[in-house]
């Protein structure tokens, strides 16, 4: 029937309907024929066109359509006539796009990929593997998000860059695959990549929207496989320094793979993380929203990430050095009731390289008492002052460590309490809410300040008693006394 139009008009092959499409659309299209049919169909018609990539409404070519359902005879007979791989649809896809296949707009996307379709449109135009649709997507990153690795594997052995960034896409097709948890061999065939001479791929290429590398994308999306596969790079010679486990996300804050993981509380890619020596290059020499690394982790991840960061033989050294640690790791260690971070901990504390002020007040204030007794018999003096007068007696007494308090007074019997028998307030007392530590915001207090406390009425009105809870020093410049309240503002 079409060769019989075809000879009553010559130019009905190149006529187009309301939608665009020509009678070469409808062939390739349709279902009903065979394939031998269908060949033969597309030659009747090609051999009375003028001109082959002829368009319908939305940019589409013949050429696309064939590449877009595996028709490799049809794509070699529009090529043989001059179909042009590199014809663009309206949002930018060209021939290669197609035979990977678009991503679909609703529901799940069937497989249209064939080698042998690639390769003709590559033969022909090198260059279209570079191409980018309006979304800035070349065939290699729609190849990663339709999970084809035989495509990714094959375009990226065809010279498609795997870290291909525009600006309207952020991620390469690289970081978008680590990111997303595949293809597997996509991922690693792009890591062997790189360590190959004079290879230009860098395994660190953070986002353009971040700046977040590959291993921090697999951190935060808690992609185990993807962050091993990243981390084997240790074992090879040419890729061991290629990778940065603490790499910074420039535009996000200076997070590093490290923060993403402890955030996600992942304890299994937390411990491939400190199991790799790399990781002690730059550990923890930037802050993350206002917080050192020991900071970040106490407050953000779970208890088991924050023992493993503490106790890990990689990363301990480091941590015990950063700002607050001493009183972090006590209230952590209380928390855990953990023996191994005891000790790490009161090692730390008797350290002479890390200067720790009074540091058997600081035992005491713990409760430490086994490690205090065993420096008793060694002949170490317990019973130093702090700057404020206090013996560790004094710290154990106010910190309720009873034993404690017992064992140090009986060791320190002949002590001069007429010497000190005043010490500095510490502690205010609050009738109705119970102790309450304040401490002044200058080097010295400040005559006059604002205590806001909720005070309930009584019989007597609204009232409310503070005072120290221990005596005044007669030689203090300054010092705090009971004062009534008799003025209570309106917003209490």
């Amino acid at each position: 029937m079409v060769c019989s139009m075809l000879e009553i008009k010559k130019k009905a092959a190149e006529d187009k309907d309301k939608y665009g499409k020509s009678p070469l659309h409808y062939a390739i299209e349709c279902k009903n024929y065979n394939d031998g049919e269908r060949e033969t169909i597309v030659r009747w018609l090609v051999s009375a066109m003028k001109e082959i990539d002829i368009e319908n409404k939305q940019g589409c070519t013949p050429l696309h359509l064939a590449c877009q359902s595996s028709k490799s005879s049809i794509v070699s007979i529009l090529m043989e006539k001059g179909a042009n791989p590199d014809s663009k649809d309206d949002q930018g896809n060209n021939a290669l796009h197609y035979s990977v296949g678009l991503l679909p707009q609703h529901g799940e996307a069937t497989s249209t990929w064939r080698e042998e379709i690639a390769e003709k449109l590559l033969k022909r135009s090198p260059a279209c593997i570079r191409d980018q649709n309006e979304d800035g997507h070349t065939a290699l990153f729609l190849a990663v998000m339709r999970n084809e690795e035989d495509a990714c594997i094959f375009l990226v052995e065809n010279n498609a860059d795997p870290q291909t960034i525009s600006d309207k896409e952020p991620f390469s097709p690289f970081t978008r695959a680590c990111q997303r948890g595949g293809p597997f061999s996509f991922i690693s065939k792009v890591i062997l990549m790189a360590g190959q001479q004079d290879s230009r791929i860098d395994l660190n290429q953070g986002d353009a929207a971040l700046g977040q590398s590959p291993l921090a994308w697999a951190c935060e999306g808690n992609k185990t496989e993807v962050v091993k596969m990243l981390l084997e790079t240790r074992n090879s010679i040419q890729l061991e320094d290629k990778l940065d486990l603490n790499k910074q996300a420039t535009r996000y804050g200076n997070a590093t793979p490290l923060h993403h993981t402890l955030l996600e509380k992942n304890h299994d890619i937390l411990e491939l993380l400190l199991d790799d020596p790399r990781i002690m290059r730059g550990l923890g020499v930037t802050e993350f929203i206002g917080l050192n690394l020991l900071k970040f982790a106490f407050e953000l991840s779970d208890q088991r990430c924050l023992t493993t960061l503490l106790l890990h033989h990689h990363t301990k050294s480091t941590v015990f050095f950063m700002d607050g640690w001493e009183s972090i790791i006590q209230k952590h260690a209380s928390l855990v009731s953990n023996v191994e971070l005891w000790d790490e901990w009161e090692r730390g504390i008797l350290d002479p390289k890390r200067k720790v002020l009074f540091p058997i007040h600081k035992l005491a204030e713990a409760g430490r008492q086994e490690m205090i007794k065993s420096l008793l018999h060694s002949g170490i003096n317990v019973h130093e002052l702090d700057e404020d007068n206090r013996t560790p007696t004094d710290i154990a007494a106010r910190y309720h460590h009873k034993e404690l308090e017992e064992l140090l007074r009986k060791d320190y019997p002949h002590r001069d309490l007429t010497m000190h028998k005043y010490r500095h307030p510490s502690t205010f007392i609050n009738v109705y809410h119970g102790p309450e530590l304040t401490a002044s915001p200058t080097e010295e207090p400040s005559l006059s300040f604002v205590l806001e406390v909720i005070v309930p009425p009584t019989a007597e009105g609204m009232g409310c008693y503070l005072r120290t809870q221990e005596a005044i020093p007669p030689d203090s410049k300054f010092f705090y006394y009971e004062i009534e309240v008799h003025h209570i503002s309106n917003t209490t």
